[in-house]
């Protein structure tokens, strides 16, 4: 089983923790993440995989801090769609190599920079993971949108919004990997519906008693 992970510790350690659990009864577990995780990974006693340099590493350097300091928004943007699209190239050029010959795949966010993709490529079956809701519901709004009385309709389209926003933001890794792997463009919505229509699982890793499960789900 490859499990793929990235940024912060808090995006990263929920997944170190179910590869533990999965290498506990079993399997053989390597996990994709950034450098600046290796000792957490291996202390876990799963096999490292490096994605390379944590982004946050280059948002210290001095050059990203004076476009910062230089308050001009524009530049910001600029510059930080540039660092995405050059992080997403080598990425995508890493994640074959490092998932072939995996038997499932498991992800949550990272899914949408690339590995969804991937494994379309190597026809290698995915579970989504996820650390909280992401799947639409009309039982309650997406956690990420201002606590709202929303209603039923509104609901399920609030995790639309959400979804898209992510995908918008991570999309630069996806592009880069079918261009690599010489896969059509993805959807301008993003891969959900594939998703949706493959039947992909999604695994959510929080307790059924601070959130029972939807009964739409």
């Amino acid at each position: 089983i490859a499990i793929v992970a990235s940024g912060s510790r808090g995006d990263v350690q929920p997944y170190a923790a179910l590869g533990k659990g999965l290498k506990d009864a079993g399997y053989n577990v390597r996990l994709l993440a950034s450098d600046n995780f290796e000792t957490l990974v291996k202390e876990a006693g799963l096999t490292f995989c490096s994605m390379g340099e944590n982004p946050e590493v280059r948002l210290q350097s001095e050059e990203w801090l004076k476009t910062i300091e230089s308050g001009n928004f524009i530049k910001i943007l600029s510059k930080m769609r540039k660092e995405m699209e050059q992080g997403a190239g080598e990425i995508a050029q890493r994640l074959p190599g490092l998932l072939e010959g995996s038997e499932l795949i498991l992800t949550g966010m990272a899914g949408f920079s690339g590995v969804f993709s991937v494994a379309e490529l190597l026809r290698i079956p995915v579970i989504q993971a996820q650390v909280f809701p992401f799947t639409p519901t009309r039982e309650f709004p997406s956690p990420l949108v201002p606590k709202l009385p929303f209603g039923r309709a509104l609901n399920r389209l609030s995790f639309h919004i959400t979804r898209q926003m992510f995908w918008q933001n991570l999309k630069a890794g996806d592009v880069a990997a079918r261009q690599q792997l010489g896969l059509s463009k993805a959807s301008f919505l993003g891969p959900y519906r594939s998703l949706a229509q493959s039947k992909t699982p999604v695994l959510y890793g929080y307790s059924k008693h601070v959130l029972p499960q939807p009964k739409d789900w």
